[in-house]
């Protein structure tokens, strides 16, 4: 007897390194991504091989997405150090940048693709500049 193995949005997460569930529906949606084998009252289920498959096939692209998340959790953690020399707790800097406790939160650990309009109101909160730069396409 052969074994089915499935697997829904949480295992897809757990998968590549808790990814957010938003990150997930993104990728799901992608048009060469696997079909679900069905849809459940809690959500799409795949194929665990099919999906394993995709990964593999799409693995530049997770490159890509493990930069940017380290480049997050950088910046999270450079706004969660200023406003701990500012002796500010993240619910003080939140209200003064007008942004919720959680947003604040999830932008100090990495969690969140912030907008660069919200970056902006952290960073005059923080007496602080936002500078984006580009950077080389070929790292």
């Amino acid at each position: 007897m052969q074994t089915i193995v499935l697997m829904g949005v949480e295992e897809i997460r757990k998968r590549l390194g808790e990814a957010s569930t938003q990150r997930i529906y993104v990728l799901s949606r992608r048009p060469e991504f696997p079909r679900p084998v069905a849809t459940l009252q809690s959500g799409r289920v795949w194929l665990a091989d099919d999906v394993e498959d995709w990964l593999r096939r799409e693995s530049p692209d997770n490159r890509l997405d493990e930069v940017a998340g380290d480049q997050a959790l950088g910046l999270g953690r450079c706004i969660a150090q200023r406003r701990q020399q500012m002796q500010l707790t993240q619910a003080e800097l939140a209200a003064r940048c007008g942004v919720t406790y959680w947003t604040l939160s999830r932008v100090e650990q990495g969690k969140t693709n912030a907008k660069q309009a919200t970056l902006q109101k952290i960073a005059t909160a923080l007496n602080a500049r936002l500078v984006l730069e580009p950077t080389r396409t070929d790292q």
